[in-house]
């Protein structure tokens, strides 16, 4: 069968084009590492390295948010330390006040480390990030969420929304704990609280309130014990619901240190009260839960504490109330930390499972579109030496002539 002298150039020619396109694309592949550099090598590939690519995009980013959160969290579980050792230190200054051999000075000193106290809480409380961020002030960050009035309470100023950040497609976490939430507030079961107002002239004191029956209907409401003189000319009590404005008991004999029962719980009043002295059993809430103000409040009654029984009396109320309210206060202080340490661990673990899985992706990549180094190198050198032969035979055959054979 005869073929065409032209026929055999195209053939030639196209096979060394062939070869020549081959070893370009091998040489691509030595010198960037990969298999696939367009969707025509390999659509199948192509497309699967798109999805991988953007799910572990999506990973450094749910990565990056949960560094944010951890650094965030980390600040505020540090500074809510600092709190508990601040309330401790104040607990300690409330219960050394109630030394009744201590002078006019040395309550006085008591008073300024108190404030001191005070201040340092409130410093905490408006507690910045490395980037000027103001961390227990919810969505308002740019300024201080908390400042203090002249009666010595503490003023929120702060949004009452948590910030949050994505950790993944379905879960947000909170960070930057609310403030008022924290230095205001209270968490559930929180003790009730006594009050004897400063204004009672008698030498009453108060114990704490003891639960009788949780499920009592009136449990949860504040009452106003109230003494009066009875027409006998014998001191009376009578308890009063000021949630539901009702009378609980009226006219009720006073035995000092007797229990007083209502609405499922009780106290016992020491010491003898004077007509028109009252004292108070509130919910947390009711009673006030700052504690920046608290501590305004018992370092006043410190410093201007007077002697006589009178004015003991008056003095051990008020470090009664401050230290119910005050270890209210530390035990909500002692939950919002143990949900940071919470969370903060699991931003740890999600951190640490983000990068296990972007090594699975980035892995899945490589063998998607890497190239094997050894195979495209050997496939290289064959390509390589099959072109050389290829060319060296074109050559030689453009030398062949039928003028060859007559000569």
């Amino acid at each position: 069968m005869r073929i065409a002298t032209n026929t055999i150039y195209q053939n030639s020619l196209d096979t060394i084009g062939h070869q020549q396109s081959s070893l370009n694309d091998l040489q691509g592949q030595i010198a960037t590492g990969k298999r696939v550099s367009s969707a025509a090598d390999d659509p199948t590939a192509a497309a699967e390295t798109v999805r991988l690519t953007q799910s572990n995009a999506k990973i450094g980013q749910y990565s990056s948010n949960l560094e944010t959160a951890k650094s965030t969290l980390q600040l505020q579980d540090s500074t809510l330390g600092n709190v508990t050792t601040l309330m401790q230190q104040a607990q300690t200054l409330v219960n050394n006040a109630g030394d009744v051999t201590l002078d006019k000075t040395a309550r006085g000193a008591l008073a300024v480390q108190l404030e001191s106290v005070r201040d340092q809480l409130l410093n905490a409380g408006n507690t910045t990030d490395g980037q000027g961020n103001y961390l227990f002030g919810g969505y308002q960050t740019n300024s201080p969420p908390f400042s203090m009035d002249e009666k010595g309470q503490a003023l929120y100023s702060g949004s009452l929304g948590q910030r949050t950040v994505q950790i993944n497609d379905t879960r947000q976490m909170q960070i930057g704990d609310v403030g008022s939430r924290i230095f205001q507030g209270v968490s559930p079961g929180a003790g009730r609280i006594v009050d004897a107002p400063a204004s009672n002239k008698g030498t009453a004191t108060a114990s704490p309130i003891s639960t009788v029956d949780a499920n009592n209907p009136g449990y949860g409401d504040d009452f106003a014990i109230a003494f009066h003189t009875g027409k006998d000319g014998a001191l009376q009590y009578s308890v009063h619901d000021d949630t539901t404005n009702q009378d609980i008991a009226k006219d009720q004999a006073f035995t000092a240190g007797a229990a007083i029962t209502f609405g499922g719980q009780r106290l016992s009043v020491s010491g003898e009260p004077a007509n028109g002295d009252t004292i108070k059993a509130s919910s947390p809430e009711s009673a006030g839960m700052d504690i920046v103000g608290t501590l305004s409040a018992v370092a006043h009654s410190i410093r201007t504490a007077t002697a006589g029984s009178e004015g003991n009396a008056r003095l051990a109320n008020a470090l009664s109330t401050a230290s119910s309210k005050l270890a209210n206060s530390l035990n909500n202080v002692l939950t919002v930390q143990a949900s940071v340490g919470a969370r903060e661990q699991e931003a740890n673990t999600l951190s640490t499972q983000n990068a296990d899985t972007s090594v699975q992706y980035q892995t899945q990549l490589s063998n998607l579109t890497g190239s094997d180094f050894v195979s495209a190198y050997s496939q290289f050198t064959q390509t390589q030496n099959s072109l050389q032969a290829a060319e060296k035979t074109f050559m030689q055959m453009q030398n062949l002539s039928l003028f060859d054979l007559i000569k």
